[in-house]
């Protein structure tokens, strides 16, 4: 570090614990990046790949990888004893067997950008949102991500907190990686470093004029080529982004993960917009997809805690499954269309509810197309929007169960219908103007929408 630099350790996540909702947050983090990426109308599929004791690399092999980390390890200064014994455990790792985690995706364009730019703000440049930048996001109003903190989920499940990227990019013929390894400030050697330690390109570089670039393969083939063969990489031929996660956390399984994918993205996979593969040695591989996701959720794995009728649960899953199938099929004729109802005008009322209410009661779904208008702060125009709700009778429910979901992101944190034993789905077209507006009401874990949110305020 140099002497003017501020001291600040990373406030993106809790480093070195661990967290029971870490494969809810690795899923929803990774595909929502992954679907953000899609290279136009291409089907986007994901894959998570685990080596299991089987294929974790030996010593030798994963040292290449993770080279000097351990001083920087060992020179975290947390004196909180859960964290120093999970520093331990970090250190432990480096002296064994690596295994690994890997995210690849394909049908999408890869980390676009200029590899060599690192201004403040670098608008549509994904590589230097995930490599370069914290807390500032790249990406467009249409996209599910928009804090540029959800990158930080990948070194947040590896034990040793580090992460290395292996992109390939649309219209290019060479694959790029690079990495970084998350700790806080501290100090080696009666040196000072900064929290973030760089996998990069070997240079002579001084410090305080050095810009990380990625390992080429055109300028290092033979490492790049092991590197993908290390980790079962499917990157030459593809243009896509695989994230490779060394040591992941115990909470990081093949079923937690796929529990993960059904609950958060059961929509655009209905749709046929998304596919998901999970790979680990000595289990069935499982492939999430329109045809398959009403198998799958059958096995979904229920942690503890929860009930038989938890909206979470392998039934009420089925139900809702089965509602969106239902759902992505009907035309805009087939929708009852209606004006969102407000404190001057209630338009409920010009509804048949006689016969509304005879369909829902005998177990008809209902199917609604609702019309509202977004204005900006500082404009007079109010754009005209819209947005689906789908709703269906389900006496087997304990308690109602709604979901939310803008373009293909779930919104898990948002119950309002408990009282009634319905499930109901809504449904946001994420290009919106309604999308974005909604967009900016959700933190940087995009769970709920909050009026009070300072975003949605400016």
């Amino acid at each position: 570090m140099m002497p003017s630099e501020i001291n600040q350790d990373p406030v993106q996540g809790e480093f070195f614990t661990s967290a029971s909702d870490l494969p809810e947050r690795v899923v929803r983090e990774a595909l929502q990046n992954s679907l953000d990426a899609r290279l136009g109308s291409e089907h986007v599929r994901v894959r998570f790949t685990f080596s299991g004791d089987g294929e974790a690399l030996p010593v030798e092999a994963g040292a290449r990888y993770l080279r000097e980390l351990a001083p920087h390890i060992q020179a975290d200064p947390s004196a909180d004893p859960a964290e120093r014994e999970a520093i331990d455990e970090a250190l432990a790792c480096l002296d064994g067997p690596m295994q690994w985690v890997t995210v690849e995706d394909f049908g999408t364009t890869g980390l676009a950008g200029d590899i060599e730019a690192n201004h403040p703000k670098e608008p549509g440049n994904d590589f230097w949102g995930f490599f370069r930048s914290i807390g500032i996001s790249p990406k467009g109003e249409d996209a599910g991500g928009s804090w540029g903190l959800g990158k930080w989920v990948f070194p947040d499940a590896s034990r040793v907190n580090a992460y290395i990227g292996a992109t390939q990019r649309v219209g290019e013929d060479r694959t790029l990686l690079m990495g970084m390894a998350v700790l806080r400030t501290h100090t080696v050697d009666e040196t000072k470093h900064p929290p973030y330690g760089q996998f990069a390109a070997e240079t002579d570089t001084r410090d305080d004029e050095w810009l990380p670039l990625p390992i080429d393969s055109r300028d290092d083939p033979d490492f790049v080529l092991q590197t993908l063969s290390d980790f079962r990489l499917d990157r030459l031929d593809h243009p896509g982004l695989s994230v490779i996660v060394p040591f992941p956390k115990e909470d990081l399984t093949p079923g937690a993960i796929a529990r993960a994918v059904i609950t958060q993205y059961f929509l655009p996979i209905v749709r046929g917009d998304l596919t998901v593969e999970v790979r680990a040695p000595g289990e069935r591989q499982r492939t999430i997809s329109a045809e398959t996701i009403g198998r799958e959720v059958v096995d979904i794995e229920m942690p503890a805690t929860e009930n038989a009728h938890d909206e979470e649960s392998p039934d009420s899953l089925a139900g809702v499954i089965r509602l969106a199938q239902w759902a992505v099929q009907l035309d805009d004729e087939a929708h009852i269309t209606m004006q969102v109802p407000t404190s001057a005008n209630n338009t409920i009322e010009l509804l048949d509810l006689e016969d509304l209410r005879e369909r829902y009661e005998r177990g008809d779904r209902l199917a609604f197309k609702l019309e509202t208008r977004v204005r900006r702060r500082g404009s007079a125009e109010r754009t005209a929007t819209s947005f689906r709700m789908y709703l269906e009778r389900a006496d087997g429910l304990s308690s109602g169960h709604d979901y939310f979901v803008r373009g293909h992101l779930s919104i898990p944190r948002m119950d309002h219908i408990t009282r009634y034993k319905a499930r109901v789905l809504v449904v946001v077209d994420g290009h919106s103007e309604l999308a974005h507006l909604l967009r900016d009401s959700e933190g940087p874990a995009h769970v709920s929408w909050d009026p009070h949110e300072q975003r949605l305020k400016d």
